[in-house]
């Protein structure tokens, strides 16, 4: 179970990600919040990852 400051810490993160405020991290997002972690990852890589998680394409 996370503790609250965890929580909170993951909400920063993703608005971090979230660079246009939608409420949703696609592609683009998560692609440039892997990068800025220094991880070399495609964007069809970012794609099947976001495929698997989030099932009905939400966001």
């Amino acid at each position: 179970k996370l503790t609250e400051e965890q929580k909170a810490n993951l909400r920063t993160c993703f608005r971090m990600m979230d660079a246009d405020g939608s409420g949703a991290i696609d592609a683009e997002e998560l692609g440039a919040a892997f990068k800025l972690l220094g991880l070399s990852v495609s964007r069809k890589e970012v794609e099947a990852m976001l495929a698997e998680v989030d099932r009905d394409g939400s966001g």
